[in-house]
């Protein structure tokens, strides 16, 4: 039996949470989607049970998706991230290749996009 990956989206924007979790799961890949509003709530998320990939918003109150991911690596985890902004992915390269970060996707969001970049940060088909 093939294992049941984990997928953790976060951002403080409902609206952006229920249309991603929407689009991946119509994918019907067997996968559990889950949410976080924040960044506190997903690092509480992950300690209670890891991921195999994070979608996060980058700019949040609180803990950003930068801060999130940095907290992440630090308690050694090595889940894929994709992170999505609508303040242009150009100014993080930096940031995005010292945390190993997948892929950044610029909001808005088009669905085709991060339903690519959902199967291969899993390495589907």
């Amino acid at each position: 039996m093939v294992e049941q990956r984990r997928i953790l989206i976060v951002d403080d924007d409902p609206a952006v949470l229920l249309i991603l979790r929407t689009s991946l799961e119509r994918m019907r890949h067997s996968c559990q989607i889950v949410t976080a509003h924040n960044g506190a709530e997903a690092l509480r998320q992950t300690a209670a049970q890891p991921v195999d990939l994070i979608i996060t918003d980058v700019r949040m109150p609180g803990i950003d998706g930068i801060e999130l991911v940095k907290k992440l690596r630090a308690l050694g985890s090595d889940s894929e991230v994709i992170w999505i902004t609508a303040y242009g992915c150009g100014g993080l390269e930096e940031e995005s290749n010292l945390l190993d970060v997948f892929r950044c996707l610029d909001k808005p969001l088009r669905i085709g996009a991060i339903r690519h970049a959902f199967k291969d940060a899993l390495g589907m088909k």
